[in-house]
């Protein structure tokens, strides 16, 4: 829905929590890898990879799959990929 559907009259089919987003940007990955740690515990979390350094991709799923959830879907094209987790175990 868009950002005013509410205001408008109609609810959305799903109200998401405020996105996380995290960036490579600044000389290494640890602290990006720390900003997924308020993921914990949520049941279904989309990340969306785009211009990824190269490696950086597999460090940030292998970090999550530490969490102890689990991989339910994984989409990806050139120069882009699609995961959704659920990390509530």
């Amino acid at each position: 829905a868009p950002p005013n559907a509410i205001e408008e009259g109609s609810q959305p089919a799903l109200v998401s929590a405020p996105p996380v987003v995290v960036g490579t940007d600044r000389g290494g990955l640890a602290p990006d890898l720390e900003e997924l740690d308020v993921l914990k515990g949520k049941r279904r979390v989309w990340l969306l990879f785009s211009h990824v350094l190269s490696g950086d991709e597999a460090d940030f799923t292998a970090y999550l799959d530490t969490f102890g959830g689990r991989r339910l879907e994984a989409q990806g094209e050139p120069g882009a990929a699609l995961y959704l987790y659920d990390l509530g175990a």
